[in-house]
C-alpha cells in the first residue's frame, strides 16, 4: 500500500485551516493560492499519515511519499538550500513513523527527478541519498516516484548526471523501489 502527502486542496484546506488554528504546520508552507497550497512540514505529515490510515482502515503502509516537493520552487526565493532542509526535516519525520510502525519505508514522488543536475529546481538523486543517511546509516528511505514513459525518457538517459549511470541505474543500484 503507497500513499502520498504534500497537495493541500479540496477538504485539506479545512485540515491545514484546523492544524494552523492550533499554531501547526505554519512553517514551511507553500501558498500556491486560495484553493491550492503545498506542504511537507512534518505537522501536516502527520495529519495525512493519520487520515490516510483512517481512509485505509489499517494501521500502517508500505511506502509514503512525499508529493512534488518541488512545488517549493514556486516560492520568490527559492533555492536548493532551503529545498533540502524541506526535505531532510521531512525525512526526519518519517524515520520516527517507521520506528512508530505506522509507515515501513518513505520515499520522494517528483517530477524533478529527471532535470539535469545542474536545473535550478532539479531534485537530486544522489543528494537525496546523502540526506537519508545524514539521517541514520540504517534508514527507510526506499523508495521514488518519477515520470517514465514512452514520451518522457529522461530517467533512462545517461548524461553524466550520475556518472555513467541513468537515474533508474542509479535507484536500482540503491536499492529503491
Amino acid at each position: 500500500i503507497v500513499t502520498k502527502a504534500g497537495y493541500i486542496q479540496g477538504p485539506n484546506i479545512k485540515m491545514l485551516e484546523e492544524l494552523n488554528s492550533k499554531s501547526q504546520a505554519l512553517d514551511d508552507l507553500v501558498d500556491l493560492g486560495e484553493d491550492l497550497k503545498h506542504s511537507i512540514h512534518p505537522d501536516f505529515l502527520r495529519n495525512q499519515i493519520d487520515h490516510s490510515l483512517k481512509r485505509l482502515k489499517c494501521s500502517s503502509v508500505d511506502t509514503f511519499l512525499l508529493h512534488n516537493p518541488e512545488y517549493y520552487f514556486k516560492t520568490e526565493g527559492a533555492n536548493q538550500e532551503e529545498y533540502y532542509r524541506r526535505i531532510k526535516k521531512a525525512f526526519e519525520y518519517l524515520e520516527e513513523e517507521v520506528q512508530n510502525g505506522r509507515i515501513k519505508q518513505y520515499g520522494i514522488s517528483s517530477n524533478h527527478f529527471i532535470l539535469p543536475i545542474n536545473h535550478p529546481e532539479v531534485t537530486d538523486l544522489n543528494r537525496v541519498l546523502e540526506i537519508s543517511q545524514s539521517i541514520a546509516s540504517k534508514n527507510s528511505f526506499g523508495a521514488i516516484q518519477f515520470p517514465l514513459n514512452l514520451i518522457e525518457i529522461g530517467a533512462l538517459e545517461k548524461h553524466g548526471d550520475y556518472g555513467e549511470q541513468s537515474l533508474l541505474e542509479l535507484a536500482q543500484f540503491n536499492g529503491l523501489m
